[in-house]
């Protein structure tokens, strides 16, 4: 029995998570050209790997380090990436269906790149964070004129997380059905358990009949305090 309960908790999140890089994957990575804002074979390679993730995520990736992936982009090819911070701009990637180019400013205050793959609604201004894999870096000229690199990375829009969505982990919204029925199979139980009490029926005493009654039962007394006592003796003695 505990077998089988053990199946039932575990059956949706078989195939879920993040699968490791495959060979293929990691061969494609390496044409990769750090500093030149083009979307290649390494590109398309990581769009294939992210198509393949399932929720629940957990808690895999290390912290971005904006400084450790530009110095030495080659080193963290592929790697697991947690990221957050504001959504600075949104838009459509050249040549690519259903990718939007996200540039998002973390809490540093440095910019760095984020490819999302699928549907994705967000607001300038919004706080957003999830899991992604590093891609390489990206050197683009500002308005004033100034050369910046920037980190870049790939992931998939169920990866990505707004602050109102923090609030709840998908790990919750799984257990929200086994709550219900576990709240409704005791609200069940209460209810067949509970024990059932006799219905005592109260009885009414209209108090202008009580008074009624005892005008009827005195009205024949004498008026005379000793002769009425001797009268209600009287009674008394011939009932006995």
């Amino acid at each position: 029995m505990r077998s089988l309960l053990l199946i039932f908790f575990l059956l949706p999140c078989i195939g879920a998570g993040i699968p490791p890089l495959s060979e293929n994957v990691q061969i494609r990575l390496e044409t990769a050209v750090d500093g030149r804002d083009s979307q290649g074979e390494a590109f398309q390679a990581l769009l294939e790997d992210v198509r393949s993730w399932r929720k629940p995520f957990g808690v895999a990736g290390t912290a971005l380090n904006s400084e450790s992936l530009t110095n030495d982009p080659a080193m963290y090819r592929g790697s697991l990436i947690r990221w957050s911070g504001l959504l600075e701009q949104a838009r459509d990637a050249s040549s690519w269906v259903e990718v939007q180019e996200l540039f998002v400013r973390g809490a540093d205050g440095t910019v760095f790149i984020i490819f999302v793959e699928g549907a994705f609604n967000a607001q300038q201004g919004d706080a957003i964070s999830g899991v992604a894999r590093f891609y390489k870096t990206i050197s683009l000229e500002g308005r004033d004129s100034k050369i910046r690199v920037y980190p870049t990375l790939v992931t998939t829009s169920l990866a990505v997380t707004t602050s109102e969505a923090q609030a709840l982990p998908p790990q919750m919204l799984f257990l929200l059905p086994v709550l219900f029925v576990g709240i409704l199979i005791v609200f069940v139980l209460a209810r067949l358990l509970k024990p059932r009490r006799e219905a005592r029926h109260a009885v009414h005493i209209r108090t202008d009949e009580v008074i009624d009654a005892m005008d009827n039962y005195e009205s024949d007394l004498p008026d005379n305090a000793s002769q009425a006592l001797e009268q209600l003796f009287e009674r008394a003695e011939g009932k006995s």
